[in-house]
Protein backbone atom coordinates (compact mmCIF):
# COMPACT_ATOMS: atom_id res chain seq x y z
CA UNK A 1 0.00 0.00 0.00
CA UNK A 2 1.36 3.47 -0.59
CA UNK A 3 0.41 6.53 1.93
CA UNK A 4 -1.20 9.65 1.10
CA UNK A 5 -1.18 12.79 3.08
CA UNK A 6 -2.57 15.98 3.20
CA UNK A 7 -0.67 19.14 3.88
CA UNK A 8 -2.76 19.55 7.11
CA UNK A 9 -2.05 16.45 8.09
CA UNK A 10 1.51 17.15 7.84
CA UNK A 11 1.17 20.42 9.67
CA UNK A 12 -0.33 18.23 12.64
CA UNK A 13 2.27 15.50 12.38
CA UNK A 14 5.24 17.40 12.07
CA UNK A 15 7.37 19.47 14.48
CA UNK A 16 10.71 21.37 14.43
CA UNK A 17 12.15 18.99 17.22
CA UNK A 18 11.51 15.86 14.73
CA UNK A 19 13.11 17.18 11.42
CA UNK A 20 16.02 18.70 13.82
CA UNK A 21 16.51 15.12 14.62
CA UNK A 22 16.06 13.22 11.56
CA UNK A 23 18.09 15.79 9.87
CA UNK A 24 21.33 15.61 12.13
CA UNK A 25 21.23 11.97 11.81
CA UNK A 26 20.90 12.72 7.67
CA UNK A 27 23.81 14.73 7.94
CA UNK A 28 26.23 12.63 9.94
CA UNK A 29 25.90 10.22 7.71
CA UNK A 30 26.40 12.29 4.21
CA UNK A 31 29.65 13.49 6.91
CA UNK A 32 30.52 9.89 6.77
CA UNK A 33 30.38 9.42 3.01
CA UNK A 34 26.60 6.98 3.71
CA UNK A 35 24.21 9.02 1.76
CA UNK A 36 23.33 10.14 -1.88
CA UNK A 37 22.53 13.37 -3.23
CA UNK A 38 21.45 14.68 -6.69
CA UNK A 39 21.92 18.46 -6.81
CA UNK A 40 18.73 20.28 -7.31
CA UNK A 41 18.10 20.98 -10.79
CA UNK A 42 15.46 23.65 -12.76
CA UNK A 43 13.90 23.84 -15.86
CA UNK A 44 12.29 26.71 -17.04
CA UNK A 45 10.40 27.53 -20.41
CA UNK A 46 8.60 31.24 -21.17
CA UNK A 47 4.89 31.23 -21.34
CA UNK A 48 2.29 33.06 -23.04
CA UNK A 49 2.83 36.10 -21.26
CA UNK A 50 6.23 37.42 -21.60
CA UNK A 51 6.66 38.04 -17.93
CA UNK A 52 5.99 34.48 -16.67
CA UNK A 53 8.23 31.54 -16.64
CA UNK A 54 7.31 27.57 -15.87
CA UNK A 55 9.27 26.11 -13.64
CA UNK A 56 9.92 22.24 -13.49
CA UNK A 57 11.86 21.66 -10.33
CA UNK A 58 13.74 18.06 -9.24
CA UNK A 59 15.84 16.84 -6.57
CA UNK A 60 16.58 13.46 -4.92
CA UNK A 61 18.42 11.86 -2.25
CA UNK A 62 19.31 8.50 -0.39
CA UNK A 63 19.44 8.01 3.76
CA UNK A 64 20.57 4.84 3.72
CA UNK A 65 20.14 4.24 7.50
CA UNK A 66 16.89 5.23 7.11
CA UNK A 67 16.28 2.78 4.10
CA UNK A 68 14.86 5.86 2.09
CA UNK A 69 14.96 7.40 -1.19
CA UNK A 70 12.67 11.17 -1.49
CA UNK A 71 12.19 12.51 -4.59
CA UNK A 72 10.92 16.08 -4.45
CA UNK A 73 9.31 18.04 -7.62
CA UNK A 74 7.75 21.11 -7.65
CA UNK A 75 5.65 22.14 -10.77
CA UNK A 76 4.96 26.17 -10.85
CA UNK A 77 4.41 29.82 -12.70
CA UNK A 78 7.33 31.32 -11.35
CA UNK A 79 7.80 35.35 -12.95
CA UNK A 80 10.72 37.69 -11.93
CA UNK A 81 9.48 41.24 -11.06
CA UNK A 82 10.95 44.22 -9.32
CA UNK A 83 9.55 45.31 -5.81
CA UNK A 84 10.62 47.16 -3.41
CA UNK A 85 13.57 48.01 -4.98
CA UNK A 86 15.14 44.42 -5.32
CA UNK A 87 14.52 41.89 -8.39
CA UNK A 88 12.26 39.19 -6.72
CA UNK A 89 11.00 35.53 -7.19
CA UNK A 90 7.22 35.03 -6.86
CA UNK A 91 5.02 31.80 -7.21
CA UNK A 92 2.08 32.04 -9.25
CA UNK A 93 -0.71 29.64 -7.75
CA UNK A 94 -2.45 26.74 -10.18
CA UNK A 95 -4.29 28.23 -12.58
CA UNK A 96 -7.39 25.84 -12.99
CA UNK A 97 -10.66 26.16 -12.99
CA UNK A 98 -11.79 23.28 -11.25
CA UNK A 99 -8.94 24.94 -8.19
CA UNK A 100 -10.59 27.31 -5.89
CA UNK A 101 -8.65 29.70 -3.66
CA UNK A 102 -4.76 30.30 -3.85
CA UNK A 103 -3.03 26.19 -4.56
CA UNK A 104 0.53 25.38 -4.96
CA UNK A 105 2.04 22.07 -6.42
CA UNK A 106 5.00 20.45 -4.74
CA UNK A 107 5.09 16.60 -4.29
CA UNK A 108 7.14 14.05 -2.20
CA UNK A 109 7.61 10.64 -3.19
CA UNK A 110 9.40 8.22 -0.53
CA UNK A 111 10.76 5.12 -1.74
CA UNK A 112 12.18 1.90 -0.09
CA UNK A 113 15.38 1.25 -1.13
CA UNK A 114 15.44 -2.37 -0.03
CA UNK A 115 12.29 -3.42 -2.09
CA UNK A 116 12.18 -0.50 -4.33
CA UNK A 117 8.36 0.21 -3.63
CA UNK A 118 6.54 2.90 -3.51
CA UNK A 119 5.80 3.97 0.04
CA UNK A 120 4.31 7.27 0.16
CA UNK A 121 3.51 10.57 -1.29
CA UNK A 122 3.18 13.46 0.58
CA UNK A 123 2.67 17.60 -0.08
CA UNK A 124 6.20 19.29 0.30
CA UNK A 125 5.33 22.27 1.75
CA UNK A 126 5.57 22.07 5.38
CA UNK A 127 8.26 19.77 5.25
CA UNK A 128 10.36 22.01 3.04
CA UNK A 129 9.84 25.47 5.42
CA UNK A 130 10.71 23.12 8.35
CA UNK A 131 13.59 21.74 7.02
CA UNK A 132 14.89 25.06 6.18
CA UNK A 133 14.55 26.14 9.68
CA UNK A 134 16.06 22.49 11.04
CA UNK A 135 19.34 22.89 8.77
CA UNK A 136 19.59 26.90 10.42
CA UNK A 137 19.27 25.51 13.82
CA UNK A 138 21.48 22.60 13.09
CA UNK A 139 24.26 25.18 12.00
CA UNK A 140 23.09 27.55 14.91
CA UNK A 141 24.62 25.29 17.08
CA UNK A 142 28.08 25.04 16.16
CA UNK A 143 28.67 28.58 14.74
CA UNK A 144 26.52 30.49 16.72
CA UNK A 145 28.18 32.54 19.55
CA UNK A 146 27.48 31.09 23.23
CA UNK A 147 24.47 32.54 24.63
CA UNK A 148 23.30 34.32 21.82
CA UNK A 149 19.47 35.67 23.02
CA UNK A 150 19.08 38.07 19.87
CA UNK A 151 17.36 37.87 16.12
CA UNK A 152 17.22 39.97 13.34
CA UNK A 153 15.02 38.23 10.73
CA UNK A 154 15.54 40.36 7.32
CA UNK A 155 11.96 39.05 5.71
CA UNK A 156 8.61 38.22 6.62
CA UNK A 157 8.26 35.22 5.04
CA UNK A 158 6.97 31.86 5.25
CA UNK A 159 10.05 30.71 5.06
CA UNK A 160 11.57 32.95 7.50
CA UNK A 161 9.20 31.88 10.33
CA UNK A 162 10.79 28.25 9.89
CA UNK A 163 14.24 29.86 10.47
CA UNK A 164 13.33 31.85 13.60
CA UNK A 165 11.10 28.75 14.95
CA UNK A 166 14.68 26.28 14.31
CA UNK A 167 17.16 28.88 16.52
CA UNK A 168 14.58 29.23 19.03
CA UNK A 169 14.66 25.37 19.46
CA UNK A 170 18.57 25.27 20.14
CA UNK A 171 19.27 28.21 21.75
CA UNK A 172 17.92 30.72 24.31
CA UNK A 173 16.32 33.34 22.33
CA UNK A 174 14.27 35.60 24.47
CA UNK A 175 14.33 38.77 21.15
CA UNK A 176 13.96 39.25 17.72
CA UNK A 177 13.34 42.72 15.07
CA UNK A 178 12.05 41.83 11.99
CA UNK A 179 12.05 44.05 8.86
CA UNK A 180 10.89 43.54 5.34
CA UNK A 181 9.76 46.18 2.57
CA UNK A 182 6.00 45.64 3.27
CA UNK A 183 5.12 47.13 6.70
CA UNK A 184 1.84 45.16 7.17
CA UNK A 185 3.94 42.07 6.55
CA UNK A 186 6.47 42.18 9.37
CA UNK A 187 3.83 43.37 11.59
CA UNK A 188 1.90 40.47 10.75
CA UNK A 189 4.86 38.30 11.33
CA UNK A 190 5.84 40.01 14.73
CA UNK A 191 2.65 38.88 15.99
CA UNK A 192 1.72 35.15 14.53
CA UNK A 193 5.27 34.13 15.36
CA UNK A 194 5.84 36.66 18.68
CA UNK A 195 2.24 34.48 19.99
CA UNK A 196 3.45 31.20 18.70
CA UNK A 197 7.17 30.79 20.27
CA UNK A 198 6.45 33.35 23.23
CA UNK A 199 8.76 35.57 22.06
CA UNK A 200 9.42 39.49 22.30
CA UNK A 201 9.41 40.55 18.14
CA UNK A 202 9.35 43.92 17.10
CA UNK A 203 8.81 44.86 13.82
CA UNK A 204 11.13 47.77 12.25
CA UNK A 205 11.90 50.22 9.13
CA UNK A 206 15.19 49.00 8.04
CA UNK A 207 17.19 46.32 7.75
CA UNK A 208 20.46 48.41 9.43
CA UNK A 209 18.22 49.32 12.31
CA UNK A 210 16.91 45.60 12.43
CA UNK A 211 20.55 43.75 13.15
CA UNK A 212 21.13 46.92 16.01
CA UNK A 213 22.53 44.95 18.75
CA UNK A 214 21.24 41.22 17.86
CA UNK A 215 23.19 38.30 18.01
CA UNK A 216 22.12 36.81 14.71
CA UNK A 217 21.18 37.53 11.35
CA UNK A 218 18.99 36.02 8.95
CA UNK A 219 18.58 36.76 5.81
CA UNK A 220 14.67 34.79 4.38
CA UNK A 221 13.28 36.33 1.26
CA UNK A 222 12.36 36.47 -2.29
CA UNK A 223 14.91 38.49 -3.78
CA UNK A 224 17.83 37.90 -6.20
CA UNK A 225 19.52 40.68 -5.65
CA UNK A 226 21.70 41.18 -2.66
CA UNK A 227 19.35 42.72 0.24
CA UNK A 228 22.69 41.84 3.44
CA UNK A 229 25.73 43.09 3.01
CA UNK A 230 28.90 42.16 4.36
CA UNK A 231 30.09 45.46 5.70
CA UNK A 232 26.94 45.22 8.28
CA UNK A 233 28.83 42.45 10.13
CA UNK A 234 30.26 43.00 13.09
CA UNK A 235 32.48 40.92 16.15
CA UNK A 236 30.71 38.38 17.09
CA UNK A 237 27.64 38.11 15.42
CA UNK A 238 26.00 34.64 13.12
CA UNK A 239 24.49 35.21 9.93
CA UNK A 240 22.12 32.62 8.17
CA UNK A 241 21.42 33.48 4.70
CA UNK A 242 18.93 30.87 2.88
CA UNK A 243 19.84 32.04 -0.78
CA UNK A 244 23.17 33.01 -2.09
CA UNK A 245 21.53 35.87 -3.84
CA UNK A 246 20.44 37.84 -0.78
CA UNK A 247 24.09 38.94 0.52
CA UNK A 248 26.61 40.59 -1.15
CA UNK A 249 30.24 38.87 -1.99
CA UNK A 250 31.91 40.49 1.13
CA UNK A 251 29.77 38.05 2.91
CA UNK A 252 31.55 35.40 1.75
CA UNK A 253 35.13 37.20 2.56
CA UNK A 254 34.01 39.31 5.88
CA UNK A 255 33.57 35.57 8.32
CA UNK A 256 36.16 34.20 9.94
CA UNK A 257 34.10 31.02 9.09
CA UNK A 258 31.59 30.56 5.82
CA UNK A 259 29.89 26.96 5.97
CA UNK A 260 27.59 25.97 2.67
CA UNK A 261 25.40 23.85 3.06
CA UNK A 262 26.41 21.52 0.15
CA UNK A 263 28.90 21.91 -2.93
CA UNK A 264 27.10 20.17 -5.40
CA UNK A 265 26.24 22.64 -8.88
CA UNK A 266 22.99 23.36 -9.02
CA UNK A 267 21.47 23.71 -12.84
CA UNK A 268 18.93 26.07 -14.12
CA UNK A 269 18.32 24.99 -17.78
CA UNK A 270 16.57 27.31 -20.46
CA UNK A 271 15.38 26.41 -24.06
CA UNK A 272 18.09 26.22 -27.00
CA UNK A 273 20.39 24.29 -24.55
CA UNK A 274 21.37 27.46 -22.13
CA UNK A 275 22.02 26.43 -18.63
CA UNK A 276 23.02 28.36 -15.92
CA UNK A 277 25.34 27.35 -12.61
CA UNK A 278 24.58 28.36 -9.00
CA UNK A 279 27.92 28.57 -8.15
CA UNK A 280 32.04 29.18 -9.25
CA UNK A 281 33.59 25.54 -8.33
CA UNK A 282 36.40 28.43 -7.32
CA UNK A 283 33.95 29.37 -4.33
CA UNK A 284 32.64 26.15 -3.10
CA UNK A 285 36.06 24.54 -2.63
CA UNK A 286 36.96 27.30 0.04
CA UNK A 287 34.50 26.66 2.35
CA UNK A 288 33.28 23.18 4.42
CA UNK A 289 29.78 21.77 4.29
CA UNK A 290 27.60 21.80 6.61
CA UNK A 291 27.84 17.75 6.67
CA UNK A 292 31.42 17.96 7.56
CA UNK A 293 30.77 20.19 10.57
CA UNK A 294 28.29 17.69 11.78
CA UNK A 295 30.60 14.76 11.57
CA UNK A 296 33.50 16.31 13.50
CA UNK A 297 35.41 16.65 10.36
CA UNK A 298 35.95 20.70 10.56
CA UNK A 299 35.30 22.69 12.91
CA UNK A 300 32.67 25.73 14.17
CA UNK A 301 33.20 28.51 16.09
CA UNK A 302 36.41 28.92 17.59
CA UNK A 303 35.88 32.02 20.23
CA UNK A 304 33.27 34.83 21.10
CA UNK A 305 34.76 37.40 18.62
CA UNK A 306 33.97 35.05 15.13
CA UNK A 307 32.30 36.03 12.75
CA UNK A 308 30.63 32.91 11.32
CA UNK A 309 28.16 32.38 8.14
CA UNK A 310 25.97 29.52 7.36
CA UNK A 311 25.14 30.20 3.74
CA UNK A 312 22.07 27.65 3.31
CA UNK A 313 22.34 27.41 0.02
CA UNK A 314 19.50 25.62 -1.55
CA UNK A 315 20.02 22.62 1.11
CA UNK A 316 20.93 19.10 0.47
CA UNK A 317 17.04 19.20 -0.20
CA UNK A 318 17.02 15.62 -1.78
CA UNK A 319 18.31 14.02 1.72
CA UNK A 320 16.53 16.38 3.75
CA UNK A 321 13.38 15.11 2.36
CA UNK A 322 14.37 12.27 2.64
CA UNK A 323 15.02 12.47 6.53
CA UNK A 324 11.73 14.21 7.63
CA UNK A 325 9.56 12.66 5.24
CA UNK A 326 10.54 9.90 6.81
CA UNK A 327 9.37 11.22 10.42
CA UNK A 328 6.50 12.29 8.80
CA UNK A 329 5.73 8.52 7.51
CA UNK A 330 6.50 7.17 11.11
CA UNK A 331 4.11 9.16 12.83
CA UNK A 332 1.51 9.32 10.35
CA UNK A 333 1.25 4.99 10.55
CA UNK A 334 1.41 5.00 14.11
CA UNK A 335 -1.76 7.78 14.49
CA UNK A 336 -3.45 5.89 12.12
CA UNK A 337 -3.22 9.16 9.61
CA UNK A 338 -3.62 9.47 6.39
CA UNK A 339 -5.30 7.03 3.79
CA UNK A 340 -3.84 4.02 1.79
CA UNK A 341 -4.45 3.40 -2.08
CA UNK A 342 -3.15 0.18 -3.84
CA UNK A 343 0.84 -0.03 -4.98
CA UNK A 344 -0.93 -1.86 -7.92
CA UNK A 345 -1.55 1.46 -8.78
CA UNK A 346 1.32 2.24 -9.75
CA UNK A 347 3.16 -1.10 -11.14
CA UNK A 348 3.65 -1.72 -14.83
CA UNK A 349 4.65 -5.50 -16.38
CA UNK A 350 7.53 -4.01 -18.40
CA UNK A 351 10.32 -2.00 -17.69
CA UNK A 352 12.71 0.53 -19.56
Amino acid sequence: MVLILSHEEVCELLTMDDAIGAMEAAYLALGRGEGVERPRNHTYVTIEEPHLRYLFKSMDGIVPSLGICALRITSEINPFKREAGFLRTFKVPLRQEDVRGDFWLGLVFLFDIHTGALLAIVPDGEIGKIRMGASTAIAAKYLAPAGAEGVAMIGSSWQAEGQLEGLKAVLPISRAKVYSPNRDHRRAFAERMGEKLDLEITPVENAEEAIRGMDIFVTATNAYEPVFKGEWLTEGVHLTSILHREVDEACGTRPDLVVLNHKLKMMDYFPAGQTYCHWEAEKMERWPELAELVAGKVSGRGDRKQVTHFLNNGGLAGAQFGAVGYAVLQKAKAKGVGREVPLAWFLEPVHN
